[in-house]
C-alpha cells in the first residue's frame, strides 16, 4: 500500500510496490553491514593490539558498540515484520548509524581512527533509500557531524587543526557520493520499475492467452520435445476423453494423440482424422512452435462436422446471392408468361387440346414463381428485426389466422402451451414464415387425419425457463431414415409440385435468429420438427 510522510517540510511519497521492495532489500543489506561492523569492532576492542579503538573513552566505545549491535538485532525483527513503515525505519536507522559511528570515532581519538570512513557506506545507502533532496540533506548532516566531532576532539586535546581540512574534504566526498549514488539509484529504480511493468504485462498476456485457449471451441494441445503435454484446453480434454491433471504427462496417455505426434515426428505431416470420445470426427492440424529444433508442437483439433457446415454455409451464401439476383431477373418474364397464358385461356377460338397446354404453362409458371418467392425470402434473412416476443398469445393469433385463411376448422391445428407467458427473442415475420413452411410441408407430405387434424404446435420450456422450444408435430408416416439428412438441402423434394425450398428456407430463417431447426420423433413416435429458440438471460424470465 502506498502512502506519504513528511520530514523537515519535505513530503515523501512511497513509490510503486517494486520500488518499495528494492528499498526494503537495501535496508536489509545495510542492517547486515551494521551487524557485521558493530560485532567486529566490538570484538576487536577486546584484542591486545586494538591500537586506537576506544583509546580515549573505552567505556563509551564499548557501550556504543554493544548498543549498535543491539540496534542491528532489533532492526532485523522490525525489517522482518515491516513495522514501523519503510520511511520511518529508514530515517531512524540512518540517524542511529550516524550517531553510533560518530560516538565510536570520538571514543577512538577522532578521525585518525579511520572509523568515519564507514559513513561513506551509510551515505551511499541513504542515497538509494531516500529521494535526492533528503539524501543531500543527510550528507550535509553527516558532514556537520564530522566537523562537530573534530571540534570536540580539538577541545579535548587529542586532535590537531589539520583535522578540519580532512573533515572538509570528507564532507565534499559525502556530497559527491550522495549525488552519484542517488543518480545510480534512480536509474536502477527506473529499470526495476520497467522490468516490473514488463513482467506484469507478460503475466497478463499469458493469462489472456490461456483464457482464450481454454474457451476455444476447438481442441488445443501443446507438447514439448519429450512428447509431454505442456498445455491442453477443456475442449481437447473432452475430445480425447482425458480426465484429471494431465500437464506434464506423456502424450501416450491418449492413443490417438500419440499417433498424431508420432506421425508428425516421423514425416512432418499428418493427413488422417480422429474419432472423438463422443463419436464426432475431428481433423488434427499440427504446427511447430518456438525454435524449429526445439521440437515443441501445437495440435489443433477441429470438429470436421462444423468445418464442413461452415464451408456449406459459405457456399450457400454465395449461391443465395447469385440465385437472388437471377430470381429478380426471372420474375418479370414469368409474370409475362403467366399473364399471356391467362389471356390465351380466355380466348374463344382456342381448341380443347390447346387449353390443356395453356393450363400446363400457367401451372408451371406458378411453380417457377413459388421458387422465385422462396429464393427472395432467403435474400430477406439479413433484414431481420428480432424482438422480445410473448409467443403464447402470438401463437393463438397465428393459428386462428392460418385456419381462417386456409378454410380449416380451428381445431385443425392444435395448440398445446403451458398457459403462462413465455418470451422468446425472434423476428415475428420470420417466425410466421417458418411456421407457414412447416405447416405447408405437413399438408403436402402428411395430410390431415380423418378428424381433420393437420398438426400440433407444442410449446415447452425448461424448469428454469431459460430454454424454450416449439414442436411442429404432424400425423404422417415420417421421413425415411435414408434421406433424413437431406431434407434441409435446397431443391431436394419428392413432390412433383414442391420446390424443395420450404424446409431449407425455414432452417435458414431460424439460424439468422440464432435459433435451430431439427427433425426427429416426439414421445409418441410422431414426425416432429423442433424449433429451439435462443436462450434468454435469467434476469429476463
Amino acid at each position: 500500500m502506498t502512502g506519504s510522510s513528511t520530514l523537515f517540510g519535505i513530503r515523501i511519497s512511497d513509490r510503486a510496490p517494486g520500488d518499495q521492495e528494492m528499498r526494503w532489500r537495501v535496508l536489509r543489506l545495510l542492517n547486515l553491514f551494521r551487524a557485521i561492523a558493530a560485532g567486529a569492532f566490538t570484538l576487536m576492542f577486546f584484542q591486545e593490539n586494538r591500537h586506537l579503538l576506544g583509546s580515549e573513552y573505552p567505556q563509551l566505545y564499548l557501550y556504543t558498540g554493544v548498543a549498535y549491535f543491539a540496534l542491528a538485532l532489533i532492526a532485523s525483527f522490525t525489517l522482518q515484520t515491516r513495522k514501523p513503515p519503510l520511511f520511518w525505519q529508514t530515517v531512524i536507522q540512518l540517524l542511529a548509524d550516524l550517531a553510533a559511528i560518530i560516538l565510536l570515532t570520538h571514543a577512538s581519538g577522532g578521525q585518525s581512527s579511520g572509523l568515519p570512513n564507514l559513513l561513506f557506506v551509510v551515505v551511499a545507502a541513504a542515497s538509494v533509500l531516500l529521494d535526492r533532496r533528503l539524501a543531500l540533506l543527510y550528507a550535509a548532516l553527516v558532514s556537520l557531524a564530522v566537523l562537530g566531532e573534530q571540534f570536540l576532539s580539538m577541545l579535548r586535546g587529542f586532535a590537531d587543526s589539520y583535522g578540519y581540512t580532512r573533515a572538509g574534504i570528507m564532507g565534499a566526498i559525502f556530497f559527491a557520493t550522495a549525488l552519484v549514488s542517488s543518480w545510480v539509484a534512480e536509474r536502477a529504480r527506473e529499470s526495476e520499475a520497467l522490468a516490473t511493468r514488463r513482467g506484469l504485462d507478460l503475466a497478463n498476456l499469458s493469462q489472456v492467452n490461456n483464457l482464450i485457449i481454454q474457451n476455444l471451441g476447438s481442441g488445443v494441445v501443446v507438447v514439448d520435445a519429450d512428447d509431454r503435454i505442456r498445455q491442453i484446453n477443456a475442449a481437447a480434454m473432452r475430445f480425447l476423453d482425458l480426465g484429471g491433471n494431465v500437464i506434464g504427462r506423456e502424450a501416450g496417455i491418449s492413443p490417438q494423440l500419440r499417433n498424431v505426434v508420432a506421425a508428425w515426428r516421423k514425416g512432418g505431416t499428418y493427413t488422417g482424422s480422429l474419432r472423438g470420445a463422443d463419436g464426432t470426427l475431428y481433423i488434427p492440424q499440427v504446427q511447430n512452435i518456438g525454435d524449429f529444433r526445439d521440437g515443441s508442437l501445437m495440435i489443433f483439433l477441429e470438429n470436421a462436422e462444423k468445418v464442413a457446415e461452415e464451408i456449406q454455409q459459405m457456399k450457400l451464401a454465395a449461391l443465395g446471392r447469385l440465385t437472388a439476383s437471377i430470381a429478380h431477373e426471372v420474375r418479370n418474364p414469368i409474370g409475362a408468361i403467366s399473364h399471356a397464358g391467362q389471356l390465351l385461356e380466355e380466348s374463344d377460338h382456342l381448341a380443347a387440346e390447346d387449353r390443356r397446354f395453356v393450363g400446363i404453362i400457367r401451372q408451371q409458371a406458378m411453380r417457377v414463381n413459388e421458387v422465385v418467392e422462396s429464393i427472395l425470402q432467403l435474400g430477406r434473412r439479413e433484414q431481420f428485426h428480432p424482438e422480445r416476443l410473448e409467443i403464447t398469445a402470438w401463437l393463438r393469433d397465428f393459428v386462428m389466422e392460418y385456419c381462417d385463411t386456409n378454410g380449416m376448422p380451428l381445431d385443425a391445428v392444435e395448440l398445446d402451451t403451458t398457459g403462462d407467458e413465455v418470451h422468446v427473442r425472434i423476428d415475428p415475420g420470420h417466425l410466421r414464415q417458418i411456421l407457414l413452411n412447416l405447416l405447408e410441408n405437413a399438408r403436402h407430405h402428411a395430410g390431415a387425419t380423418e378428424d381433420g387434424q393437420l398438426a400440433i404446435l407444442r410449446l415447452s420450456r425448461t424448469l428454469g425457463g431459460g430454454t424454450v422450444w416449439l414442436d411442429v408435430v404432424d400425423f404422417g408416416p415420417g421421413i425415411d431414415s435414408s434421406i433424413v439428412n437431406r431434407v434441409f438441402e435446397p431443391f431436394y423434394t419428392h413432390s412433383r409440385s414442391g420446390t424443395g425450398l420450404g424446409l431449407f428456407v425455414a432452417r435458414e430463417l431460424c439460424e439468422c435468429n440464432h435459433a435451430t431447426l431439427k427433425y426427429g420423433k416426439d414421445g409418441d413416435g410422431r414426425s416432429c420438427f423442433r424449433i429451439r429458440f435462443q436462450d434468454e438471460p435469467a434476469w429476463l424470465n
